[in-house]
């Protein structure tokens, strides 16, 4: 069996086939053991509803299957298209399928007993890598190229990039209820038809999307879906979601299509449109953002998460119309398809997170996925939260669109990085065996790195300690002391909180100097002794200070 693009071919597949006289016919095959079939679709035209013809059917015989074809296509009488079934990944990309997906027939020609179906894959994803496809260097003989003026060479070169939308949110969508009364499955047909205004070439391909279990909530994740567009509804009330999609030359483009979607089953339903995004959230604000080489922080593993695009979200409780109206809230994140994202609110007052613990996170997406990632959360609080978005990897330049939406009036600002506008003072150091003394506990805490600071006025410092080389990484403590006469290390005054290992090390709270003579000591510790290796910490100010080892 072969498949392909515009470019590419596809052997007629060893198939029986019901001899009837029909227009709109389904075929299901089996090609290398997966399930795909063939749909001449004329519904437009003929009003018939296309019929499912299963292999296992007795009565299959390829070679009527294939006359019929020939001759349809040859009298313009039948349109074709090819269905993949259910694939795995390994399994999809080990031929260059997609799976649950149609494909276009362009042509059918019989060559010496070869019989070759051009198929064209609409959206542009993935191409054939099987038998007469563009990387077949065997079956392509000079003869048959010339005989379908087929460029095997040139197809090489022929770009495969996605081009379809990675958000279904703002597509059409449509919930659809069927209420089966009876102990029998009840047959169920779901049909799209796309109006054509204009002449011209077209090249608008939409297509369907099914998904059961939903309840009949939006789609946001083009996964896969659940069933072709012919199924069995079981006795009982069955819900679904059905997404109305098209490609997408360019992500600027906004041309409209009409088209009409029609339903037939054996049962009563309903199909009504679900509720466009804009009027469950009337309130809907849009940052144009960029991940640069200094806030590009990866995922919360990496040492440079902290870095991150952050934004304050504000709620006022005053926006509230009253205590019985719940406040919902929905992001979205979308960026360059080649990038893994995520996007989750955090409870932190509007402040920057810097690392981030399971039970601060209120709502996130679901893993990192790539171009696309939205959460969505109903009964929120009124107050201040942060939006931390983030790719997979650290150092992923882009550029990202993040869409907060709610049903109640909200602000949305930046928050600026750790230290922006202080002054910066950066120090290398290292724990060796003689200054590895654990944490204030034990013996010879003050053998510790330490470093004298000294400031002319009262000055507001911060201070972040990190280590990237010792693995695992140990638990860290930061401690500001005022710089005793005699004792050298006088009463706290500051310090990073209960020792911790995080990624992103640990940093104090701002911490007011006022000016003295003796100055002040910052200690650098472990919480083990004999923890060695090197470390990196930054000293915020908003004073110029003088940082010295001791």
């Amino acid at each position: 069996m072969v498949v392909y693009e515009s470019d590419g071919w596809i052997r007629f597949p060893r198939v029986k086939f019901r001899d009837r006289s029909t227009v709109c016919i389904i075929l299901r095959v089996f090609i290398n053991n997966k399930l795909l079939k063939f749909y001449y679709a004329h519904s437009t035209l003929t009003g018939w509803i296309p019929e499912l013809i299963f292999i296992a059917d007795k009565s299959f015989n390829k070679n009527t299957v294939w006359r019929r074809l020939l001759m349809g296509h040859k009298k313009g009488q039948t349109l074709v298209t090819i269905t993949t079934g259910n694939m795995t990944d390994n399994e999809a990309d080990g031929v260059g399928l997609v799976p649950t997906h149609t494909y276009a027939v362009l042509d059918a020609r019989e060559f010496n007993g070869l019989q070759l179906l051009q198929v064209k894959n609409p959206w542009n994803i993935k191409r054939w890598i099987g038998p007469y496809s563009h990387l077949d260097t065997i079956n392509w003989t000079p003869e048959l190229m010339s005989l379908l003026n087929y460029d095997r060479l040139q197809a090489v070169h022929n770009d495969d990039a996605p081009k379809d939308t990675l958000n279904l949110g703002y597509n059409p969508q449509f919930f659809l209820e069927i209420k089966n009364d009876t102990k029998k499955d009840s047959a169920t047909y779901i049909l799209l038809s796309k109006h054509i205004t204009t002449t011209g070439k077209n090249r608008d391909f939409i297509t369907l999307h099914l998904y059961n279990e939903t309840e009949g909530k939006r789609i946001f994740y083009p996964s896969t879906p659940w069933k072709e567009l012919r199924f069995n509804a079981p006795p009982g009330e069955s819900r679904y979601t059905i997404v109305v999609d098209k490609r997408k030359e360019e992500v600027s483009e906004t041309k409209s299509l009409e088209f009409t979607l029609k339903c037939y089953c054996m049962s009563q339903f309903e199909l009504t449109e679900i509720t466009e995004v804009q009027k469950q959230y009337p309130t809907e604000k849009q940052v144009v953002g960029k991940w640069t080489t200094e806030t590009a922080g990866g995922n919360p593993n990496e040492i440079t998460y902290l870095n991150n695009p952050q934004y304050r979200l504000s709620m006022d409780p005053q926006s509230c119309k009253s205590p019985e109206d719940k406040l919902r809230i929905q992001l979205m994140l979308e960026g360059p398809k080649k990038y893994a994202m995520h996007v989750k609110l955090v409870w932190g007052n509007g402040k920057r997170i810097t690392s981030v613990l399971a039970k601060d996170i209120l709502v996130q997406s679901t893993g990192y996925n790539y171009g696309f990632c939205y959460c969505e959360m109903e009964d929120i609080r009124p107050g201040d939260y942060t939006i931390v978005v983030s790719t997979l990897e650290p150092g992923l330049v882009g550029d990202y669109v993040l869409t907060v939406a709610s049903n109640f009036e909200f602000k949305l600002t930046p928050i600026p990085l750790e230290g922006a506008g202080l002054y910066r003072r950066d120090i290398h150091g290292e724990w060796l065996g003689v200054n590895a003394m654990g944490c204030v506990d034990n013996t010879d805490y003050n053998k510790n790195p330490c470093y004298h600071i000294k400031v002319k006025e009262m000055t507001t410092i911060k201070i972040r300690l990190q280590v990237s080389d010792i693995k695992p990484s140990p638990m860290l403590g930061v401690n500001i002391y005022e710089k005793h006469p005699t004792k050298f290390l006088g009463n706290e005054i500051g310090n990073s909180g209960p020792y911790a290992n995080f990624p992103q090390g640990v940093c104090t709270d701002d911490v007011t100097l006022p000016h003295n003579n003796e100055g002040y000591v910052v200690v650098f510790s472990t919480w083990s002794r004999d923890e060695s290796g090197k470390f990196n910490a930054f000293v915020y100010s908003d004073r110029n200070i003088t940082i010295e080892a001791i």
